[in-house]
């Protein structure tokens, strides 16, 4: 009786830790990404990202962010990357705990499954693909008729 008293337990056990395993916090979230523009040049970004700001009324958040250089793409100052702890330069894309509605210049290379090297004009992040989200993407295309969607996995843990 105390060996199969043994082996049950043994075998809950077991269990409990492969489903345990199983369940593991994912440290990413899928987000979705209203894109107006994508280009290699840096100022062509940005003009493009102050006309959209001003016919859609919406504000200009380029979040202190800077052009690098070409392979590097944007990164903040240097004193804010090293006052976070971090080395110059520094990039940290969109969609951590900043979705809504805005004009912002990000780079490319920041998020999963995005063409590498682009500077890329947003209008808004979610985490949801909601008739919201569509309402306003129609409303965009309305000014840039080749706006859309895509999406990325962003990490959303402890960055230092």
């Amino acid at each position: 009786m105390q060996k199969i008293i043994a082996a049950l337990c043994i075998f809950l056990w077991g269990n409990a830790s492969i489903k345990a395993q199983s369940e593991t916090f994912n440290p990413e979230v899928k987000k979705y990404f209203l894109i107006t523009y994508a280009t290699k040049n840096y100022e062509a970004a940005f003009h493009h990202a102050n006309d959209i700001s001003k016919k859609l009324a919406l504000k200009l958040d380029l979040r202190e962010l800077q052009a690098y250089d070409k392979t590097l793409g944007l990164t903040w100052a240097a004193s804010i990357c090293e006052g976070d702890g971090w080395e110059y330069p520094c990039y940290i894309p969109r969609g951590r705990y900043d979705d809504g509605i805005y004009v912002s210049i990000e780079w490319s290379d920041g998020y999963k499954n995005f063409s590498k090297g682009y500077y890329i004009v947003m209008v808004a992040s979610t985490q949801n693909f909601d008739k919201d989200l569509k309402k306003l993407l129609n409303h965009v295309q309305t000014h840039i008729p080749d706006a859309y969607i895509k999406s990325s996995m962003i990490y959303m843990g402890c960055m230092h």
